[in-house]
């Protein structure tokens, strides 16, 4: 059944299934956060607000279980796990059981394990055109990169606001 094109992997599902718990997570928090203010420091909703949309474009590719689109989903969990580490840092995290500390520590088990199941089901998944993967991949770190940028820009908007005031 292995050479079935319609059989579905532990590993696939497991990387779509977290994929999905992180998308969903980051569109619940911002929409939560908008309704009432969580406490949540700015920039890390704006760092939300760019990522959740990429997850919410990879997820089609996930099930459809497109080989390229498995390196996109390592390489943007990684920036997310990686942000979300240094949000840590930054905010002088103490084991409390506060809503920012907890779901903190529930994304960052959930991206590690989608970087885990991305990596799995990249690797048995059959090798396909390597244009189409470099095209594919570049296109998403282009539509991550474009994101990123507008928080930042928006960030330096704010901080030059508040250097004004």
């Amino acid at each position: 059944m292995k050479g079935n094109k319609y059989h579905i992997s532990r590993n696939q599902l497991g990387a779509l299934i977290t994929l999905s718990a992180v998308a969903i997570w980051g569109v619940w928090v911002i929409w939560l956060h908008m309704i009432r203010p969580l406490g949540i420091v700015y920039i890390d909703i704006l760092f939300l607000s760019a990522m959740a949309p990429v997850y919410l474009i990879l997820l089609p590719f996930y099930a459809l279980r497109v080989r390229w689109s498995y390196i996109s989903g390592i390489i943007v969990l990684s920036g997310l796990f990686l942000g979300l580490l240094k949000s840590l840092l930054d905010h002088s995290f103490f084991f409390s059981f506060s809503a920012y500390n907890l779901t903190t520590i529930v994304v960052l088990i959930s991206a590690g394990a989608c970087i885990y199941f991305s990596i799995r089901s990249y690797l048995e998944s059959p090798p396909v055109n390597w244009i189409k993967s470099i095209v594919g991949v570049g296109v998403m770190l282009l539509i991550s990169g474009v994101a990123i940028w507008q928080v930042s820009i928006h960030q330096m908007e704010i901080e030059n606001l508040l250097l004004h005031y």
